[in-house]
């Protein structure tokens, strides 16, 4: 049984933090492949969307994962309309993928999410129906004694896998091009080139 990590997220723009974190749970959690999915935008971030559309992100990410022949990219997002929801979105790519239908899915995320992770849309049914692996950036493992949903606290604190720490974030890097500050360090060539050759987040 093929053992597939699916990796959304907003992607806006992707970086080589999102590149890292999918090669170490790749590896850690011997996957067989894992699939980014670029999603609309995060029911949490509806006042603060994604700067860039859809269309263009994905664009991104596709140019990004070239020379990984373990990722692979989905467009599920675009057949949708309003907020994301991670259940809704992996149930969709399911439907439309019957040839993973005896993969085991595992939801990627990187250790940032965790906090809030209990107010995801039907959280449990998501975690049954793909575990979540949290990429853990920090030494120790946080205390979950007192997560907000007892229920749940027992499988996250086994989910999280300690990783290298290399912190990178969307927000910044649109900060630093947008300042006109060194960023060239932080993106996959191709994603690089795209940017600026489309002037985006200047």
């Amino acid at each position: 049984m093929d053992r597939v990590g699916f990796f959304g997220g907003s992607f806006d723009p992707i970086h080589l933090g999102h590149i890292h974190l999918a090669v170490q749970l790749l590896e850690k959690q011997k996957l067989n492949k894992v699939i980014f999915c670029p999603i609309r935008c995060s029911p949490d971030k509806q006042g603060s969307p994604p700067q860039l559309p859809l269309s263009q992100r994905l664009e991104m990410v596709d140019l990004a994962l070239k020379g990984y022949p373990s990722f692979s990219l989905t467009t599920i997002e675009e057949e949708g309309a309003g907020p994301s929801y991670t259940v809704d979105t992996l149930k969709a790519f399911q439907k439309k993928n019957p040839e993973y239908k005896n993969s085991k899915f595992f939801l990627l995320l990187a250790q940032d999410t965790l906090e809030k992770f209990y107010l995801w849309k039907d959280v449990h049914s998501l975690c049954t129906l793909a575990p979540p692996i949290f990429g853990r950036r920090t030494l120790k493992n946080p205390d979950f004694k007192d997560y907000p949903d007892a229920k749940l606290a027992p499988l996250l604190e086994k989910s999280l896998v300690g990783m290298p720490v290399l912190q990178i974030s969307a927000s910044d890097i649109r900060a630093r091009i947008k300042n006109k500050l060194y960023y060239r360090h932080l993106l996959p060539p191709d994603v690089l080139d795209f940017i600026e050759i489309n002037k985006l987040y200047s």
